[in-house]
């Protein structure tokens, strides 16, 4: 499925409620409450307006679709980012994610001043690792029985992507305008 990325707005809070409403969803997210209302999303997304670093962008398909959400906080003190993201279950295993993570790590590399990009994620969340190591990403480490989710304690994976190690690598993308 042919996807692309457009910076997140007021007229997705509807859908990121909708899809972000998943218990599946929010167990293997850090930040995600469950239930997810409208309330949550607009809450998020003022959040996310009112602050410099955050880059958060919609995935969609073709005629504008929304298919989850893909972000990165900027820490330029540290020239790294980090990396989230969340996609609807509907659009699970058909390597969607795979393709937006792709997008919004030449966008990060392309538009910030970075030599890194890290990303964590709970380590039964094999679709969310392999969607990093699909895209370069190395695991630096396992920090564990690190964190409690509703309930759950999970070993917490730490994967990072390196400006060089990208570059060697690269497809050919730039990003100049996302």
């Amino acid at each position: 499925m042919d996807i692309s990325i457009r910076c997140i707005g007021r007229d997705d809070i509807g859908d990121v409620a909708k899809l972000a409403n998943n218990i599946r969803i929010a167990q293997m997210t850090a930040n995600l409450p469950f239930p997810y209302t409208d309330e949550h999303a607009a809450s998020w997304l003022n959040y996310v307006e009112a602050t410099e670093n955050e880059h958060v962008f919609a995935i969609t398909a073709h005629d504008d679709v929304f298919l989850g959400v893909v972000g990165l906080v900027h820490e330029p003190e540290h020239e790294r980012a980090e990396l989230g993201y969340w996609l609807g279950e509907p659009f699970w295993h058909k390597n969607i994610m795979t393709n937006a993570v792709s997008l919004a790590v030449g966008y990060a590399f392309s538009m910030l001043d970075i030599q890194k990009i890290y990303s964590r994620c709970f380590a039964p969340n094999i679709g969310s690792r392999r969607v990093l190591e699909k895209n370069g990403f190395v695991l630096e480490g396992c920090l564990r029985s690190h964190y409690i989710r509703m309930g759950t304690v999970y070993d917490l994976l730490c994967y990072g992507l390196l400006r060089k190690d990208y570059e060697e690598g690269r497809r050919g993308i730039i990003y100049e305008n996302v």
